[in-house]
């Protein structure tokens, strides 16, 4: 699997592999700021297990007991909604950034393109401003 994140030898901390060094920084408190932080740290942690998608499956076959493999779908399911969860999130930044009538006061040009390959990876699908909309419930229809 092609990582899209790393971990920093200093303090550990999740950052995206494709952006420039310089360009890391998500400063402030911002809820949108404090997703994406939260974002990268979740699809870090994916990425850290070195499981495919696919895997998580073999895991549950592979174990021996019925108490094992109640432990172990339980474990999966989580995996499986964090796994939504960070797909929504993503979608969210990404139509936030389409509606936006300021681009400068929203996410940089650069954490736009990486939401749009982290969102691929996720989801499956290329990022389409109305199929995301309609995936994960976004917007006034949905309210």
């Amino acid at each position: 699997m092609e990582r899209l994140t790393d971990r920093s030898p200093k303090n550990n901390m999740a950052y995206l592999v494709n952006v420039k060094g310089d360009e890391q920084g998500l400063e402030g408190s911002h809820n949108t700021l404090m997703c994406v932080r939260a974002a990268f740290e979740r699809l870090a942690a994916y990425e850290d297990s070195e499981l495919e998608p696919g895997d998580f499956q073999l895991l549950v076959e592979s174990k021996a007991t019925d108490h094992e493999n109640i432990e172990l779908r339980k474990e999966i399911a989580e995996v499986n909604l964090y796994h939504h969860k960070l797909g929504e999130v993503i979608a969210r930044n990404l139509v936030a950034w389409d509606t936006s009538k300021d681009k400068s006061q929203g996410l940089l040009p650069e954490v736009y393109l990486i939401n749009k390959q982290v969102y691929r990876k996720l989801v499956g699908e290329e990022y389409e401003f109305k199929r995301a909309c309609d995936l994960f419930r976004i917007g006034d229809d949905w309210s």
